[in-house]
């Protein structure tokens, strides 16, 4: 009898924080426990083979890997369009206590979910972040796309503060086994 033992080594390099089900401490946890309860014998070890642009974009949108939104709060206007961005032109106000944002200017290829619902490049959103108390802040979008929907929805949720003891935000970056952020090899396929 054999047990397959699929991992890698720069699985423990692949650090996503605490909550995360690969964070390295885990998988070397899993890999202990199987030792220590005497199956360790029975393991058949294998490094799992690198991961594929394709086999990573059923779980990452290539297209998110490394992107960051710019909000500008300068009071200047969105550009001339028609400009179709992936994560839209994004222009900041404060009314009152709330940083209100607009974005436009999107192209119509992402989807809200991967469900398959949709929007237009006619998509228009106005985001409002407002406190509650120091550490919740009320998210609120409204969604316009006379494309795709009869009239404008919104969506809200609170988000919260972490306060946790050394608690850290950090950068997603996906990277595939080979240690290379995944967009910035020669060979990797994104949707432009």
């Amino acid at each position: 009898m054999a047990i397959a033992f699929l991992t890698h080594a720069d699985c423990l390099k692949h650090e996503m924080g605490a909550w995360h089900p690969e964070r390295p401490e885990r998988l070397s946890a899993i890999e202990d426990q199987l030792i220590a309860s005497g199956i360790g014998q029975f393991l058949a070890r294998h490094d799992a083979p690198l991961a594929t642009d394709e086999q990573l974009a059923r779980v990452h949108p290539l297209e998110y890997v490394h992107a960051i939104r710019h909000i500008y709060v300068d009071g200047s206007p969105h550009p001339e369009g028609p400009i179709e961005w992936w994560m839209g032109d994004s222009r900041a106000r404060w009314e009152g206590d709330a940083l209100v944002v607009s974005v436009g200017h999107f192209n119509a290829d992402t989807w809200f979910d991967r469900a398959g619902n949709f929007h237009s490049e006619e998509m228009q959103l106005t985001e409002r972040f407002s406190f509650v108390d120091r550490d919740t802040i009320n998210y609120e979008v409204t969604v316009t796309d006379p494309k795709v929907f009869t009239r404008p929805w919104k969506m809200s949720m609170l988000l919260y503060r972490r306060k946790e003891a050394n608690v850290q935000l950090l950068e997603h970056s996906c990277y595939a086994f080979d240690g290379v952020a995944v967009g910035t090899r020669p060979g990797d396929k994104i949707a432009r």
